[in-house]
């Protein structure tokens, strides 16, 4: 995520990537680059824009990330499904933004 990061594509984590809204966002859509709230939700095309369903402790370990280095994310004392469900995330977030349909390497460092 660094290179990415300085490159200035980072996910956004903090308001609805669609509309601005802070507050619920209990959505995180590949496509739109980051967070989104419950009403721009609905009107996305959930498989094309790679919506995903975030709760806020998801909401808070994608944060977490983006505000240190990935590595932590082995650190850190998560859920199997939890950890599981942040790596689908960020993999499908990477192989977005690098312009590729499936990252070859399924133990991607993130």
């Amino acid at each position: 995520m660094k290179a990415l990061r300085l490159a200035g594509s980072e996910p956004e984590t903090e308001r609805c990537t669609v509309c601005g809204k802070e507050g619920a966002l209990p959505y995180f859509s590949v496509l739109q680059g980051g967070t989104v709230c419950e009403d721009c939700a609905a009107q996305l095309d959930r498989r094309k824009d790679s919506v995903f369903s975030i709760d806020e402790e998801l909401l808070n370990v994608l944060r977490f990330l983006k505000a240190g280095p990935m590595k932590t994310l082995e650190g850190l004392a998560l859920k199997p499904e939890m950890e599981n469900r942040v790596r689908g995330i960020l993999r499908a977030w990477y192989a977005w933004q690098l312009g590729i349909d499936k990252l070859r390497s399924e133990d991607l460092q993130l």
